[in-house]
């Protein structure tokens, strides 16, 4: 990550603080005009909807709210021996703190003033200005950024309501179903589940254009409808040189 960060052209910097003989350890610290970001990176495994690995997953992510809440507070108390270990002058910088995942995890909105993010979405921010991610400029797609480069607001904003968690949250709905315990107990159980989200839908929420949708669409389609045909073209022949053997 130092090395994507600092191939935006941002100084991106790791080090370590020693005050009184308490250590603080920083993974990611990125100035960036006023502000500064703290990122904790962190590679942990997801729950795969494993409710234990759910539950401890949560606590891990409490944990290290307050460890990067830690890191952000030694930036601001101890501004000169920061600058004397990084050569950052966080006096009178704006500092954010971020959670950064290696695998995707993220979270709308901040917890205690800590974002959380992951490194697909940050990359996806500074690779393309347009959403959905492509190698092309499209007019017909939402910009991530206000002008032709990337600001720290640009930014801030994405990551408190990143594009592809909305689209998810959009097409998830909350699905209660209940069962017995005993004669006298019954449980009440609300699951998350995908519901049939329209496409022209999703293009609203993004403010697409419904051109730019259809024609995605209708390539998809066709593309399913080839791959379908040369499914059944291969289980054709292949019933076919099973019949020969059995005649041979």
């Amino acid at each position: 990550m130092l090395r994507f960060i600092a191939g935006q052209g941002l100084a991106a910097k790791a080090f370590r603080l020693k005050i009184a003989g308490e250590e603080f350890e920083y993974d990611l610290v990125v100035p960036w005009n006023e502000y500064l970001f703290v990122f904790e990176c962190k590679n942990r495994t997801l729950s795969a909807h494993n409710p234990a690995a759910a539950y401890y997953f949560a606590l891990e992510m409490n944990s290290a709210v307050n460890q990067v809440t830690r890191l952000a507070t030694a930036l601001h108390d101890h501004a000169n021996a920061v600058r004397d270990v990084s050569g950052i002058d966080a006096k009178n910088m704006i500092i954010v703190p971020c959670i950064l995942s290696s695998l995707p995890y993220a979270a709308a909105d901040a917890r205690n003033n800590v974002h959380m993010t992951d490194v697909s979405l940050l990359k996806r921010f500074f690779s393309n200005s347009r959403e959905p991610a492509t190698t092309k400029r499209r007019s017909s797609a939402t910009s991530l950024w206000l002008g032709d480069k990337p600001t720290p607001a640009d930014f801030l904003s994405y990551v408190r309501a990143p594009s592809p968690l909305q689209a998810l949250i959009a097409r998830t709905r909350n699905a209660p179903f209940y069962f017995d315990l005993g004669e006298e107990t019954a449980v009440a159980v609300t699951d998350i589940m995908d519901k049939d989200t329209p496409v022209m839908s999703l293009g609203r929420l993004f403010s697409a254009e419904c051109g730019f949708i259809e024609r995605g669409t209708s390539r998809s389609d066709l593309n399913k409808r080839r791959l379908v045909e040369r499914q059944a073209v291969r289980e054709a022949d292949r019933k076919w040189r099973k019949v020969q053997t059995r005649i041979k």
